[in-house]
């Protein structure tokens, strides 16, 4: 779905979608909302239709419950902007000064243009060392490299806890690198771990609650802000060349400390395994959930695999090119359902100004600048304020502020998808082009095997006839005859040479009584 936040504007205008404020000031239907998002949105959505207002602490989000009618918000840059939200959240989250500003000339056009390198060749380099970082974890974690494995055998545990630890190491190696001496960071158990912690109170710091009130989240923070101080990264070797940049981008800015660049290395981190682990979670259980569609997707691989004559060894990294995994189709599509299975994000926009949103052809709604306030506000806060202690339904209200919040964190995984979906759609021409070859190589590998099978069957038949075994006992006399021949044929060259040698000496002794005689 998609959210369009005003943060004051409470009275419905003429052209604007129906106002649902609830009956607490402030507060809204904060609650209704934090207990079950989905309900409420699904219940609201049958009785105000597509397009509605909801009043949600101190927020008034209009949601679009249509994705058909989501291109409608992006083609709204301007006035529907994702990055007030995100640009003012994201440096109280992480830690480091605000980008935007003026103190920092340049440097969020910078970063964004760093994103580049995450496409095209860059993408394939990343994909090729992911998979071979991958491969390492696997093969000495999972395969029995590791000397100190107790005897092998089967190990239980927790299926997230196993997408966990792989993915966020072999995610690590690839955009950070590894040690200069070591092919493992060997406290990465422990970087886990606080980044787990970080995470789980992610929720709470995108709602922009103060840092010190979530216990040892700072303590937390701090750690993993000092793995990536600069004079740590630069003796790492196989850094990506997106970090390396972004890394020297940093360095331009002499205002920035250490701790802050290192700060924006945790952003990067966050943002590449924030949703990476779930996701690969979700795919991995609804494949195993479903023994018939993991079946062909292995088929699917083993194809692809044998057409590029690629043979799967546990001791030797598996390589697959660009070409090669888009090929994966049954793949793409099962990781696509598990996304939309398990997604409930959503993706919001601040409204920059008063204009009319045209949703399609037969609709559009007005879309209030929350700059513009309403005295109905004002006496709100005012009623809000003066009836109530900061420690008592003030505290509460933080609450269910958490959990409306809790569903608003996860919209960093929206920025991701739309990415994904961008290039998704610029493949799929491709994308089905590959399967029509997939298709038609497939019956004709089924052909060819049927051929080979009827050969098969024609050379055993032939071996078990009478003729075939006479014609073996023919030709196998035959070579022993040709034998015998080419023996006779060598002792007749060996007499004929003693003959014309003898012949030869008795020349030479007529010649010699000659010559005697006339002595």
């Amino acid at each position: 779905m998609s959210a369009v936040w005003n943060d004051v504007s409470c009275v419905r205008r003429d052209g604007e979608p129906p106002l649902i404020k609830g009956w607490i000031p402030f507060v809204g239907k904060a609650l209704e909302f934090g207990r079950d998002a989905h309900k409420f949105l699904e219940e609201h959505k049958k009785k105000f239709g597509d397009v509605f207002t909801v009043q949600i602490a101190g927020k008034y989000m209009t949601f679009i419950m249509d994705p058909l009618l989501y291109p409608s918000i992006t083609r709204h840059g301007r006035q529907l902007d994702f990055h007030e939200f995100s640009d003012k959240v994201a440096p109280d989250t992480f830690g480091y000064p605000p980008v935007l500003g003026g103190k920092f000339p340049g440097m969020h056009e910078q970063i964004h243009r760093c994103y580049k390198l995450l496409q095209g060749d860059g993408l394939s380099a990343l994909t090729e060392s992911m998979m071979g970082n991958l491969m390492l974890v696997f093969r000495q974690d999972h395969l029995g490299e590791r000397p100190e494995e107790e005897g092998g055998g089967w190990r239980s545990v927790s299926m997230y806890e196993f997408c966990n630890a792989i993915m966020f190491e072999a995610t690590f190696l690839t955009m950070f690198g590894r040690p200069a001496s070591d092919s493992r960071h060997a406290d990465m158990a422990r970087l886990r771990g606080d980044f787990v912690q970080f995470d789980t109170m992610f929720p709470l710091l995108i709602a922009q609650i103060p840092i010190w009130l979530l216990g040892r989240t700072k303590a937390v923070r701090d750690k993993l802000i000092d793995y990536f101080l600069p004079h740590k990264l630069s003796s790492w070797s196989d850094t990506s060349l997106f970090i390396r940049t972004r890394s020297e981008l940093l360095d331009q800015y002499e205002a920035l400390k250490d701790v802050d660049k290192a700060a924006h290395h945790l952003t990067i981190l966050w943002a590449s395994v924030g949703n990476t682990v779930p996701a690969t979670f979700w795919a991995l259980y609804y494949l195993l959930s479903h023994p018939e569609d993991l079946q062909v997707v292995r088929q699917e691989l083993q194809f692809v695999l044998r057409l590029s004559r690629v043979q799967f060894s546990r001791d030797r990294d598996v390589r697959l090119d660009r070409d090669q995994l888009e090929q994966l189709v049954y793949l793409e599509s099962a990781i696509n359902e598990s996304l939309r299975l398990s997604s409930a994000s959503i993706n919001i926009r601040v409204a920059q100004e008063d204009f009319g949103l045209r949703l399609d052809g037969e609709r559009s709604v007005s879309v209030p600048d929350p700059l513009q306030s309403t005295t109905e506000y004002y006496e709100y806060y005012r009623y809000y304020s003066s009836t109530h202690s900061t420690t008592g339904v003030l505290s509460e209200h933080y609450i269910s502020y958490y959990r409306v919040l809790l569903e608003l964190a996860t919209d960093h995984y929206i920025v991701l998808q739309s990415t994904l979906q961008s290039t998704y759609r610029a493949l799929q021409s491709t994308t089905e082009h590959y399967m029509s070859n997939y298709r038609v190589l497939s019956e004709q590998y089924r052909v060819l095997q049927s051929t080979t099978e009827q050969l098969q069957s024609y050379y055993r038949v032939l071996q078990s006839t009478t003729s075939y075994r006479v014609l073996q006992s023919i030709t196998e006399s035959l070579q022993s005859t040709t034998e015998q021949l080419q023996s006779t044929t060598e002792y007749y060259r060996a007499v004929h040479s003693s003959t014309e040698h003898y012949r030869e000496l008795q020349s030479n002794s007529e010649q010699y009584r000659v010559l005697q005689s006339t002595t």
